[in-house]
């Protein structure tokens, strides 16, 4: 999942960044073994290049232990696979790449209302 902010709640993230905002990934790895951890999120080009690599800070106390939250990143303007590296229970190298793209939400330009005139009054705030 996506979030603007850091969480360990599945509840608060979405399936899709917004473009141009920092964005934080939460991670679901519950089914690799303790003492597996994750050591990289790598973001890939639909044609397979990497476009950004993102270390991922190791908690071992952390519970539950197979979720992990990704510091923010920029998320890139195309569409994208997620890619995590890491090491299993036997110390061995694993790789999984996300089975479908994720692209991001082109936010709307914001919209502003302003009265036509605006009093003003001299030396007053």
């Amino acid at each position: 999942g996506f979030s603007r902010k850091p969480t360990l709640d599945f509840k608060k993230t979405v399936s899709r960044p917004v473009q141009g905002i920092p964005t934080y990934v939460l991670l679901n790895t519950s089914g690799i073994s303790i003492p597996a951890r994750v050591d990289r999120l790598e973001l890939l080009s639909t044609s397979g290049s990497s476009l950004k690599t993102i270390p991922v800070k190791y908690y071992p106390d952390r519970k539950p232990y197979g979720v992990w939250n990704i510091s923010d990143f920029i998320p890139p303007n195309e569409a994208f696979f997620l890619k995590i590296t890491g090491y299993d229970k036997d110390d061995y190298l694993f790789q999984r790449v996300s089975s479908v793209s994720f692209s991001s939400i082109i936010p709307d330009a914001p919209r502003v209302t302003m009265p036509k005139k605006t009093p003003g009054y001299y030396l007053q705030p």
